[in-house]
């Protein structure tokens, strides 16, 4: 629009310029006033116009930006291609692990960082968790909700255990515990991971194995279930 306006200020300059050049015949000069006038009025009409077009046909932008949309899937997706509305939005401002059950939201604080474990033969790797009394025990679990920036959480796992102490051997063994069937999800920072084995388990614990950046263990998240 601020081009438009300046073409239609110069136009009337010009018009205003030959009017003065010719203002010797009175006629001439009324006419070209008149002229110069209508040059501005219809530049400020084509400029409006012109705005109102682009705006019609210009894509808009979102203004969270970044460089993923909400209700982007991860790698194991969920055929629905759908959040549950559980998901808090302010927990993309929170950093942690957390555990969504019937009953709200609840924060899963500690975890077990893994370490290897020597004479077992091969190399045999364990979550030691430093403290076991702040895992949290709850009735049910739907979904562990992530943010975890650096994670690897597209490539983590959940599993169903009756102990801590499992173990998982190199390049993997029948008697290691194997993982859950999940779907995993990603609403702004907060990846949503859910299993439909979940419901099924009512003792022991529930865990969440995230793969860490390079240099970093990985690390074990838990909850007990049980009344």
């Amino acid at each position: 629009m601020n081009l438009a306006i300046a073409a239609a200020a110069i136009l009337a300059l010009i018009f205003v310029y030959i009017a003065l050049r010719w203002r010797k015949s009175r006629k001439v000069f009324k006419a070209m006033n008149l002229v110069a006038a209508a040059g501005v009025v219809a530049g400020l009409l084509t400029g409006v116009w012109l705005v109102g077009l682009a705006s019609d046909w210009l894509p808009s932008h979102s203004p969270t930006g970044g460089g993923v949309s909400d209700g982007e899937n991860g790698s194991r997706s969920d055929p629905s291609g759908t959040m549950r509305s559980t998901t808090p939005p302010d927990l993309n401002e929170q950093l942690g692990v957390f555990a969504d059950t019937s009953s709200g939201i609840t924060d899963v604080p500690c975890w077990g960082a893994a370490e290897d474990l020597v004479g077992l033969g091969p190399s045999t790797v364990h979550f030691k968790f430093t403290r076991s009394d702040c895992v949290p025990r709850l009735s049910n679990i739907r979904a562990f909700l992530i943010n975890l920036p650096g994670a690897d959480v597209t490539n983590s796992n959940v599993y169903g255990l009756v102990e801590l102490d499992a173990h998982w051997t190199e390049g993997g063994a029948s008697a290691d515990p194997q993982p859950l069937k999940d779907t995993i999800q990603k609403h702004g920072n907060v990846f949503r991971i859910e299993s439909p084995e979940f419901g099924a388990i009512h003792q022991g614990f529930i865990t969440l194995v995230v793969k860490m950046p390079l240099g970093t263990p990985d690390r074990m998240y838990a909850v007990e279930l049980g009344k």
